[in-house]
């Protein structure tokens, strides 16, 4: 078996390192089948600007945090979760239900499906603000560095 020297001089297979990176590829491609796949569709419910999500086929989410169906035309209703987040049950076609969390599921619909080792921010903090000009894409390291300050303040409350 052939080997190389990584820059830590560990010896690493060359047929694990090709292994790992065609399924790497795979991965891409799939998800750009599926992006290809999907057209996004746009379209108006009493004058707000709506557009389909990548996967939920029927569902379709506004920049201003609304969430539908796209066959019934209504509104869902959301509901907080433990942690304080707005969730909603969505399905595919003929698939079974699954709760999606909302502010995930406006960005998807808006930007695009999350890539992985990333999540969506509240820029203002506030967890059930879910419009799309509050949501931003960052690491979870990125995410912990921002909440870091408030934590301590929050520590500080409680001991004193």
């Amino acid at each position: 078996m052939k080997t190389k020297l990584q820059s830590d001089s560990s010896p690493v297979s060359l047929e694990a390192e090709s292994r790992f990176q065609s399924k790497t590829l795979i991965r891409i491609k799939a998800d750009l089948r599926l992006c290809e796949k999907h057209e996004p569709k746009f379209f108006n419910v009493d004058s707000i600007k709506y557009r389909c999500h990548p996967i939920y086929d029927l569902y379709a989410a506004s920049k201003c945090d609304k969430i539908i169906n796209i066959n019934r035309k209504r509104s869902l209703v959301g509901n907080v979760n433990n942690t304080d987040y707005l969730c909603c049950t969505v399905r595919r076609s003929n698939d079974i239900t699954r709760k999606h969390y909302s502010h995930r599921f406006v960005f998807e619909c808006h930007r695009g499906l999350i890539p992985d080792g990333y999540v969506v921010d509240h820029i203002n903090n506030n967890k059930t603000d879910n419009r799309l000009r509050n949501l931003q894409l960052v690491t979870q390291q990125q995410n912990i560095q921002k909440y870091r300050p408030y934590a301590k303040m929050a520590a500080f409350i409680l001991f004193f």
